[in-house]
């Protein structure tokens, strides 16, 4: 009966350790539970800070190119504010030289008129003294008369 009872006590303490052991499975799975929600949690604050750093890069390249851009315009915007303003001094230009054009214009015609004038009355003088000289040669033979200026020489 010793044995019945010892053995007893083995199924006994049997039944309770493997009771024990059962409610440190149930403890150690409630453990495993918490550590995959904790794992989970942990996935998705990474993910969330993952897609925080992706939009903050995007918004440090979109910050770049914006000022990439802002620059590019002011840049622009000198050189075309620089031709505009080289362009207003080629215009006033233009206009100083069309001014005086048209003085060299006006002064050139006034200096082709006043030729034509002279030539006119070089022609007349001209006309006036072979008539003069052919009078003085008929009306007054033997004469003398002061030479032709050899400039005219060739003209008359």
């Amino acid at each position: 009966m010793v044995a019945v009872i010892g053995l007893l006590g083995v199924l006994f303490q049997a039944k309770k350790n493997h009771q024990a052991s059962l409610e440190q499975i149930d403890t150690l799975k409630e453990q495993a539970n918490a550590a995959t929600i904790q794992a989970n949690a942990a996935l998705e604050a990474a993910r969330a800070s993952t897609k925080t750093a992706e939009a903050t890069a995007q918004a440090a390249i979109n910050d770049t190119f914006t000022k990439a851009y802002a620059a590019a315009s002011e840049n622009w915007a000198r050189y075309t504010d620089a031709i505009e303003k080289r362009l207003q001094e080629q215009g006033e230009e233009i206009v100083e030289n069309a001014k005086r054009i048209d003085k060299a214009e006006r002064l050139a015609e006034a200096d082709r008129q006043a030729r034509d004038v002279a030539e006119k009355k070089f022609r007349i003088a001209e006309a006036w003294m072979r008539r003069t000289i052919r009078w003085i040669k008929e009306n007054l033979p033997g004469a003398d008369y002061p030479p032709i200026p050899p400039e005219l020489d060739i003209e008359l």
